[in-house]
């Protein structure tokens, strides 16, 4: 049985792809798969949403405060618990991030609290429970703030559980990754986890275009 590459530039969906399909892909196919790209103007949004991670302090936290003194948010909820990954296994991420905001001066009164999500998808939900008490889901604005590489998926799953799109706006963060190892590594488990979201119906099946994948054919 002899096995060669084949390369495909055919728009298709993300629910076609497999994973092993992914695997063996260079850097630039797997941006062009886990980056979002939004060239619009942002609008000002009742509340800004600060996802925990490895960066964020300084780097999400301070964007979050940059959009809240320039009056693009009016309100910060912090998302964040003691994930699986956490060195800190006694600080949620969300008390990280209010502590430092209060540091900076910034008013308790506009700090919301979810700090109980291991993981993005509980942060989404978790957050939308918290929300749906304060405001009409159907009519919030929401910025999602994160990281640029985590801003695609962190996106869709608000604005599947929402069906709102046109209310929901990202900022993603520039991310410095060391090296290319490690930047292809985060790339990896980002565009894997996006076809695992579709596969379990976490979000909608989005189109895949200007892609060339190498795959493999059996003869």
């Amino acid at each position: 049985m002899l096995i060669t590459k084949i390369e495909t530039d055919e728009d298709m969906k993300l629910s076609e792809l497999q994973y092993k399909d992914i695997i063996n892909q260079d850097i630039t196919t797997l941006k062009k798969l886990v980056y979002y790209e939004n060239a619009k103007p942002l609008l000002t949004s009742e509340v800004g949403i600060v996802f925990g991670g490895p960066d964020m302090i300084p780097k999400r936290v301070e964007e979050a405060l940059n959009l809240y003194n320039k009056g693009l948010v009016k309100k910060l909820l912090l998302s964040g618990g003691i994930g699986y990954f956490n060195f800190n296994r006694k600080t949620p991420e969300a008390i990280t991030l209010k502590d430092y905001l209060l540091k900076k001066g910034f008013s308790q009164e506009d700090i919301i609290i979810e700090s109980s999500s291991r993981n993005t998808i509980e942060n989404v939900a978790n957050s939308l429970n918290i929300l749906k008490e304060l405001y009409d889901l159907n009519t919030l604005t929401l910025t999602i703030i994160t990281s640029d590489f985590h801003l695609k998926r962190s996106l869709q799953l608000f604005t599947t559980s929402l069906k709102t799109p046109k209310n929901i706006q990202g900022v993603g963060v520039n991310t410095t990754i060391k090296n290319l190892l490690a930047e292809k590594t985060i790339l990896l488990k980002e565009a894997l986890l996006l076809i695992y979201y579709v596969k379990h119906h976490y979000i909608s099946d989005l189109e895949v275009k200007d892609i060339s994948l190498k795959r493999l054919k059996k003869h």
